[in-house]
């Protein structure tokens, strides 16, 4: 009996330690299957689980932003994606990111299927519409799959 019970434990011990073995490449890669569709003070978006979406007005009382943060519930300190107008134009926006100051290097330009995006370490800008939109982000890889799949989700709001 002795003997059966300690296979049976050995056994259980080895299924356990399998479920929390590593995660492989493939699984890190995939993109989330499940979204939702926000729609903020400002801007609109389809958002990726593990992600939320939070108006300006809810996040700091003022209506002048959208924020799209990397939780399911934002905390100080979570990583986060800020949209807004950026009154100066599209060209202007293009040239503070070309710059590295204040949003880091300048990494590239990208067709997503809201338009072009120019993409530096920390923000992004695109034209939408006839407006220029500026996305400041906080801890967030702007050249991931995932943060360019919001950004190619954005629209205006009004």
């Amino acid at each position: 009996m002795k003997k059966i019970f300690a296979l049976a434990l050995a056994l259980l011990m080895l299924i356990a330690l399998a479920a929390c073995g590593e995660t492989t490449k493939s699984e890190t890669n995939t993109t989330p299957t499940e979204t939702v569709t926000a729609i903020g003070d400002v801007v609109t978006g389809v958002i990726p689980s593990g992600w939320s979406f939070i108006s300006g007005t809810d996040m700091n009382g003022a209506d002048g932003a959208d924020f799209i943060c990397h939780a399911k519930e934002y905390k100080l300190g979570d990583a986060y994606l800020q949209a807004a107008v950026y009154n100066s134009g599209i060209d202007d926006a293009k040239a503070v990111l070309e710059s590295a100051d204040p949003y880091g290097a300048y990494v590239d330009e990208v067709e997503l299927p809201n338009g072009t995006w120019y993409i530096a370490e920390n923000a992004a800008a695109s034209l939408i519409g006839d407006k220029a939109m500026l996305v400041k982000g906080y801890q967030c890889d702007f050249s991931s799959n995932e943060v360019q799949s919001i950004l190619g989700s954005l629209n205006w709001a009004k």
